[in-house]
């Protein structure tokens, strides 16, 4: 619940911020983001400035449950 709580509060979230915020090692943090993706809980869009890195971004589907 903290990851998609730090999603909903950080602007541009990424997963290094994830880490940071929530003290969690990036292995896990990565395992959790596409678990996310994969049940279509949020969605990543890449950075224009830096392909290899993606926001996370909460769905509409996230956002009407809670």
């Amino acid at each position: 619940m903290i990851i998609l709580y730090e999603i909903y509060e950080i602007e541009n979230c990424m997963q290094k911020k994830l880490c940071e915020y929530c003290f969690i090692p990036k292995q896990t943090v990565n395992a959790v983001v596409t678990s996310f993706y994969k049940n279509g809980w949020i969605m990543l869009e890449e950075m224009p400035q830096d392909r290899r890195n993606k926001t996370i971004h909460l769905t509409e589907k996230t956002l009407k449950k809670y």
